[in-house]
Formats: C-alpha cells, structure tokens, sequence
C-alpha cells in the first residue's frame, strides 16, 4: 500500500562524480529530507543508472535538478557529460521533469550570501542545515583531489539554486 503523502514539492538534486554521485532530497526550500553520495566502485554507467532509478522510484520526486554539463563554468568531463544525459533520459522514462542550472547561475544565486567558490557554497549550506554541518570538507587544495561527500553540497545547492530563481523568477538556465 502507497503511503499518502501532503502535497509539497519534492526536489532531488543530483550530481554525478568521477566515483558515483551525490544526491540531496528536499521537501520545500527549507526541509531537506535526505542526503549522501552512492558510490559506484566500477565506475559503471549501468550500475549508476540502477542507483539513480532506485532513489526516483524511492523517493518519488516532482522534478530532479541536474548541473547543466553545457553551461557557463561548468568542467565536465565526456564520461560525467554522457551519464547526466542518460540519468535525464532516465528521469524522463520514470515521468519525472527535470531542469538544470549552470555552476554561473549556482554562483549568482549564492552571491546573496557571499559565497562563490564551492566551498563557500557548502558552508554557507551546513549553515542553513546544521545536519550537513559534520560533512563539509576541508577547503581542497589545488593538488588534491574532491571529497565525494562534496557532491552532497553540490546536489543540494542544485535545489536551493533551483527554489532561489523559481521564487525570484521562475527561470532555469
């Protein structure tokens, strides 16, 4: 028996890493309902689609919310590129909408707060959600790599990118 769930809109942000993907689940820009990263020890684009589909079919999101792998800033890789086409090809097959934001509109949304580079956006998140506070990465110097747990901060400040240009303006780029 499916549970009845009040009406509000529930957004999951995804961001595809080099080892699997981080995801944030928001009810309302306020209620983050769940987070983490799946990681994908093969790398395999078929066992992150599964992952992927499972969370949809889980979670039952009204839209998801990808980086736009094409906009202005954003440094994807051909591998990174192709799995955030196919997981939006995948959300479409489940009926879910979906929309994406450049890592250029990511910064001027969070430039209200001050914060442009990556890691300032997951600190000034941790602020909001004291939950993620634990989970923010140490400032990453220039010769190391990315934690995975950033992609956390990456999905969700997807959402929050999203829920800052739907109230301001409704438009996605």
């Amino acid at each position: 028996m499916t549970q009845q769930r009040t009406k509000v809109e529930r957004i999951v942000g995804v961001f595809p890493t080099t080892h699997g993907f981080g995801y944030a689940i928001f009810e309302g820009p306020l209620r983050l309902i769940e987070w983490g990263v799946k990681h994908i020890p093969n790398r395999e684009q078929a066992d992150n689609l599964k992952k992927f589909e499972a969370l949809l079919e889980w979670y039952e999101p009204d839209l998801v919310v990808f980086e736009n792998a094409a906009g202005e800033g954003s440094h994807k890789s051909k591998r990174i590129g192709s799995l955030i086409r196919a997981m939006a090809r995948r959300a479409c097959k489940c009926g879910v909408p979906l929309t994406g934001y450049s890592r250029a509109r990511i910064r001027e949304a969070f430039s209200q707060v001050d914060a442009a580079t990556k890691h300032e956006i997951a600190v000034e998140i941790a602020n909001s959600f004291v939950e993620l506070a634990p989970l923010v990465p140490n400032k990453r110097k220039a010769w190391t790599t990315e934690e995975a747990r950033m992609g956390i901060f990456d999905a969700a400040s997807l959402v929050l990118t999203h829920f800052h240009f739907e109230h301001r303006s409704g438009e996605a780029a």
